[in-house]
């Protein structure tokens, strides 16, 4: 695969790390309501010292992971009984990982206590993802767990410098990326959201196949939705195999806001803006939406109505300025 969201090549070698995942501490680094974990015996099992927990719809199980590298692939394997001991014959629960990456339904039906594995791929699209267990059936006897553990399957190319949505100035969304280098790549896809969970196709971009140099793209959405639009980019090889960018997030007001010019665009320490006449309500965000104003300085006024703002502390990217109905959009580099 040749798509990731950094700038760097890095091959992690060691499975993530979940956090009491043999349930040996009982419940310490589990949330979602979890149920007091109790030993095997308890719920059918045969062991008397091996501890495990029980997922039912009262009592689930979740943590939050940390350290993938987005676009490599990771294994999630654990270790799933019914219970014997009560409850329906049918005993099902979701797992899932946040992100949209996975999403399974796993049930047992009838027989004894009885450990098999269930393992499960996905791709991470964040470096942070919270993995849960959600109980189906009503009651309070579910499904027994042991043993869960994420482990890394395989790196891919790193090599997507950068991609941004930006409302252009017909009001639609210009979305631009770059790569350093591509291998076997076929072709992109702009895929659109409401919500950051479920996707449909904008536009399709065919890929350069292989090359060592720094490459170019854009493609523009003319018709954003009419509330918040989330954007990613979705990478496929000749194979078919795929990877996701992050997720850039265009708002309904930053489309209706009125487009003015910054300079210089892109900037390094400071960007001038024009036909600001008040400042009380600027605003900075990153193209995820997250509110970065406090680490930004506003500079003085001057007789033509500019502003310099400093924005040497921002990490590099691309930023959107509010200034009541005015919106300025800067790369910072």
């Amino acid at each position: 695969m040749s798509l990731l969201v950094v700038l760097v090549h890095f091959i992690p070698t060691n499975a993530q790390s979940i956090t009491n995942g043999n349930f040996n501490s009982r419940n310490s680094g589990w949330g979602c309501n979890p149920e007091a974990v109790d030993r095997e015996s308890t719920y059918g099992g045969s062991s008397s010292t091996n501890r495990v927990a029980e997922v039912d719809i009262q009592a689930g199980l979740c943590q939050t992971i940390t350290g993938f590298t987005i676009g490599s692939e990771y294994s999630l394997s654990f270790k799933c009984s019914r219970r014997t001991t009560c409850g329906p014959t049918l005993q099902t629960m979701d797992v899932t990982i946040s992100g949209g990456v996975l999403s399974e339904t796993v049930s047992r039906n009838g027989g004894g206590f009885n450990f098999t594995t269930e393992t499960f791929s996905f791709v991470a699209n964040a470096t942070s993802h919270t993995l849960e267990f959600e109980g189906t059936v009503s009651g309070t006897c579910g499904l027994i767990l042991d043993d869960i553990e994420i482990e890394f399957v395989s790196a891919l190319p790193v090599d997507l410098v950068h991609f941004d949505a930006e409302v252009n100035e017909n009001k639609g969304v210009t979305l631009t990326w770059s790569t350093a280098m591509e291998l076997n790549n076929d072709y992109f896809t702009i895929e659109r959201s409401n919500n950051g969970n479920d996707w449909e196709v904008v536009n399709e971009v065919t890929g350069a196949g292989n090359s060592d140099n720094l490459l170019h793209y854009e493609s523009i959405d003319n018709q954003p939705l009419a509330n918040t639009s989330y954007y990613r980019l979705k990478q496929t090889d000749f194979d078919g195999t795929y990877a996701y960018s992050t997720i850039s997030v265009i708002t309904a007001s930053q489309v209706s806001g009125k487009i003015v010019k910054s300079y210089p665009n892109p900037a390094r320490n400071l960007v001038t803006l024009t036909e600001v006449r008040n400042t009380d309500d600027l605003k900075v965000y990153n193209s995820m939406g997250q509110d970065l104003t406090s680490l930004t300085r506003v500079g003085i006024k001057s007789s033509n109505k500019e502003v310099q703002i400093n924005i040497i502390d921002l990490p590099n990217g691309l930023y959107h300025i509010w200034v009541g109905e005015n919106r300025y959009s800067v790369n910072k580099i």
